[in-house]
């Protein structure tokens, strides 16, 4: 930025945000100023002010931003505010409503509308935080057309132990992709999950997960025909294209992915990938298998390892398909028949050990969800129980640890840990319900796994939802919040009372 500092505002285009006067101030004062947030559309034009569009997450920009701005006429308790204090950016804000109780000994306060009076507190604050304001934060190119460029990796905390090899290869990744576009790292390659993770890590990137909406759907099948028109493909050929690629067909293939992932714009390339092949999977042949389907897939195991993708293009099933029969009948039965009914201590004990072992070997976390479940069971010895029976066992097991440590509670308390819930999925300001990132919902003072978490909110929607829920997740959220009852609510029900009503004497 060579000194001349990031000005940025997260606010959507409404009257009472103050956006006329941002722009005047960008007009004005130094620096480059970027707005983000929705109703962009309805601005003619943002002259000085750069108009960024809107971001599921904006973390990434805070990140960036030498300082944050809030010109807002009114506010109660900006949540923005909090999460730029979190990210250690500076703020700058008017002096309304209830700002002066976040913003006062932490930041700079403005009174009125005087676009000098920002340019006074920019000033102020350039001697407060000599440029860079931000020491952390990474340089952005504005003109990016998906939120940000990033020209080298964001420090972050490590959150996965790897080996010194693994290590390695990630660092070389990593720098490999350092000053590309948001495009280029996540929606124009394939990479594995597990690139895709440190991409994702080093970076500070997001993407939707989770259903995909009708929107998307529709893009996806849109891009189809567009791609089949433009290279005139029949289904049958398109067909063959996704499920049995030629050699000579790897740029072509490439290609089509590439095309589609970018028309989506919303999920990596990959993840395009799966879902494009799940919608058109009535292609593939299923049914039985015979002996000869056996001896193929043991044949292509043994060549390809557990490249289930290319397993599945090789016989003409799905990938996930023949992992699942190659694990739960082949490897199983070659252990001979497995044992029934309830877990023995010692095997409780020997499934811990070889867990543990294991993820401490391929460097994962013993409570994630990709465990080598196909390596534990060959190392639990002779005659183990199916992969299935195992990762269920294994789940059981771990959350039995959690209501039974002294840091987490026994069970579920409906009232109370519900409106928890329901506040830290509106802290993420996700547009809708398919966009919720259940993984960062836990803390180390509300340490529910994740199976659990993710349970009570499919039961919430189940028994608190109305039959067309909107579609916006703040409007749903907010219908959930008056339908769970508070804890004296609670409390009445249990007792078999009626809100309203008292007690007999």
């Amino acid at each position: 930025m060579s000194g001349a500092p990031f000005v940025l505002t997260i606010a959507r285009v409404a009257p009472q945000k103050g956006i006329d006067v941002l722009a005047a101030a960008a007009a004005s004062a130094p620096g480059t100023w970027g707005l983000v947030g929705p109703g962009q559309e309805t601005l003619t034009t943002g002259g000085a002010l750069h108009l960024l569009g809107e971001a599921a997450d904006v973390t990434p920009w805070l990140l960036a931003a030498d300082v944050l701005v809030v010109p807002s006429e009114w506010e109660a308790r900006a949540l923005v505010v909090q999460e730029a204090m979190a990210a250690g950016t500076p703020v700058v804000a008017r002096r309304v409503g209830g700002l002066p109780d976040l913003v006062d000994g932490v930041g700079l306060l403005v009174d009125g509308d005087d676009v000098s009076s920002y340019e006074q507190a920019l000033a102020a604050m350039r001697e407060l935080h000599p440029p860079p304001f931000d020491q952390h934060a990474p340089p952005i190119v504005l003109d990016a057309s998906l939120p940000f460029v990033l020209e080298a990796p964001a420090p972050t905390p490590r959150t996965r132990k790897l080996r010194p090899e693994q290590e390695k290869a990630r660092a070389s990744f990593v720098a490999q992709h350092a000053g590309q576009t948001y495009e280029q790292m996540v929606l124009e390659h394939a990479y594995s999950s597990d690139r895709l993770y440190w991409l994702k890590e080093a970076y500070q990137l997001s993407w939707r997960t989770g259903r995909w909406s009708a929107d998307e759907e529709d893009r996806a099948t849109a891009a189809l025909d567009k791609f089949c028109e433009h290279h005139q493909l029949s289904q049958a050929a398109l067909d063959e294209l996704i499920w049995h690629r030629r050699p000579d067909q790897k740029q072509l293939h490439e290609e089509l992915w590439k095309h589609i992932a970018l028309s989506v714009g919303t999920r990596p390339n990959y993840a395009v990938r799966m879902h494009i092949k799940s919608m058109r999977k009535d292609v593939l042949r299923g049914g039985h298998w015979t002996p000869e389907d056996v001896a193929a897939l043991t044949s292509a195991v043994a060549e390809l390892g557990h490249q289930w993708e290319k397993i599945g293009t090789r016989l003409g099933r799905s990938g996930n398909v023949c992992k699942h029969f190659w694990r739960e009948q082949i490897q199983s039965r070659k252990a001979g028949p497995a044992p029934q009914g309830a877990f023995h201590p010692d095997e409780e004990e020997a499934l811990r050990r070889t867990v543990l072992a294991c993820c401490a070997e391929v460097g994962c976390a013993p409570d994630g969800p990709n465990l080598p479940w196909t390596l534990i069971h060959e190392r639990l010895g002779p005659s183990p129980r199916r992969i299935s029976v195992l990762s269920r066992k294994w789940r059981g097991m771990l959350s039995a640890e959690r209501r039974s440590s002294d840091e987490q509670n026994a069970r579920w308390y409906a009232p109370r840990d519900d409106h928890i819930l329901l506040r830290r999925i509106r802290a993420q300001r996700k547009a809708s319900a398919a966009d919720i990132e259940f993984d960062k919902l836990a803390s180390p003072d509300w340490q529910w796994p994740l199976d659990v978490i993710k349970k009570h909110w499919v039961v919430m929607l189940r028994k608190r939802a109305p039959p067309d829920p909107p579609a916006s997740l703040d409007e749903l959220l907010d219908t959930l919040a008056r339908r769970v009852p508070s804890a004296d609510q609670y409390k009445m029900l249990a007792s078999g009372r009626r809100p309203g009503t008292t007690a007999s004497r």
